[in-house]
């Protein structure tokens, strides 16, 4: 079995998306590929997921709210408690919701009048976990004022709905994503952020609903945000969205395994990389996955891709990827530019110093020969 050079790029073109981010879209079971660090992160338990842009906050607050997706995480790790029944709710996102929650506007109006950032998202989260126990009443202005006017009522409604929750086994989630696109400036935002950090905070006794906040590092800043009592408990629950570089590569070959006429090329990496396929049940069964032993969790990349040598805890270089972080490049995202993939680049130790990653022998060549040292080009012939 053989892949030519054109194959692989003409099966690139029809596999990757012409926009990297489906924001809002309907996330398909066939490009859902799981690193380990954001297994962790769709607990439950992981109110603050804390990622930089382009490592997947969106595409989880997105993916969660599909069913099929819910079920295949259940198959994959059912130690994530996340499954089909799983209740999953929207408390705020860039897509527009505004039964689900208030728009930029609508939350503008309502700080103007006076409302809180604390219990404007707590209308929210009472409004989206007991609409179905609640008379039904238009506009947030009145939703606020009868939340405010009726804490204890508020307060029987969320012990019975957390008691349905433990009869079935279930978890009911809130989900909150993009909240930059709730404020005009910043101070609003982490006022926001840290009202949305508090409700996280008194839902956290119930045993079966959890808000999950997906947040940029530049957002859970702990000084402007973490200013209530008790904040280090929902500090202590975040969880980072990281991607090593074998997830990259595993990502990318999920991609292309599961594009049209991609037979060959599964055949191919089977006989070449030894990369096996899951077939995922939870809607055809002709969408794949990798197999988790042979891609991410930091392991050695697929045979295509040869490991360089890199220098582990400043002793002598040993064949794989870095196991200190004074070795490791800078933080990894899949919408990030090639030039993330290239070991050749100055890492920042923990002392400040820099370290300098090997280079190609060519390029240590040139070096020398450039600044005045004795060594010669390599011959290109010999």
């Amino acid at each position: 079995m053989k892949v030519s050079a054109h194959d692989l790029r003409a099966l690139i073109l029809r596999a990757l998306p012409e926009e990297p981010s489906a924001y809002g879209g309907r996330m398909e079971p066939r490009h859902v590929y799981f690193p380990p660090s954001h297994i962790k992160a769709l607990r439950p338990d992981a109110m603050v997921v804390i990622g930089i842009r382009g490592s997947g906050k969106s595409f989880w607050w997105s993916a969660l709210q599909e069913p099929p997706i819910r079920t295949m995480i259940a198959q994959i790790d059912r130690s994530i408690q996340i499954e089909e029944r799983t209740e999953v709710h929207i408390g705020f996102g860039q897509v527009s919701r505004i039964e689900n929650y208030p728009d930029k506007d609508t939350i503008r109006s309502l700080l103007r009048a006076g409302k809180s950032p604390r219990m404007l998202w707590k209308t929210v989260a009472v409004w989206n976990l007991l609409s179905d126990r609640l008379d039904p009443m238009r506009g947030w202005q009145a939703r606020i004022d009868w939340v405010e006017e009726h804490p204890e009522e508020i307060a029987r409604h969320l012990e019975e709905k957390d008691r349905e929750l433990q009869r079935k086994g279930a978890w009911a989630l809130i989900l909150f994503d993009a909240m930059e696109q709730a404020a005009e400036d910043r101070e609003t935002m982490y006022d926001l952020i840290r009202g949305l950090l508090q409700i996280a905070l008194e839902l956290r006794p119930t045993q079966r609903i959890r808000l999950k906040c997906f947040l940029r590092p530049d957002q859970f800043d702990e000084h402007r945000v973490a200013k209530f009592p008790d904040a280090s408990k929902v500090i202590a629950s975040r969880v980072s969205l990281n991607w090593t570089r074998p997830d990259l590569y595993g990502l990318l070959w999920q991609y292309l395994a599961n594009a049209e006429n991609a037979d060959e090329f599964r055949e191919w990496a089977e006989q070449k990389a030894n990369i096996r396929w899951d077939p995922d049940s939870s809607e055809r069964p002709d969408h794949l996955s990798v197999a988790p032993k042979d891609a991410g969790g930091g392991g050695i990349p697929p045979k295509p891709f040869p490991p360089n040598r890199w220098p582990v805890d400043g002793t002598r270089p040993k064949a794989g990827f870095p196991l200190h972080l004074a070795a490791r490049p800078p933080r990894r995202r899949p919408r990030a530019d090639q030039s993330s993939l290239v070991p050749d680049r100055p890492a920042r130790c923990r002392r400040g110093h820099r370290k300098t990653l090997p280079r190609s022998p060519v390029r240590l060549t040139l070096r020398k020969h450039q600044t005045g040292g004795s060594a010669s080009l390599p011959d290109p012939g010999g």
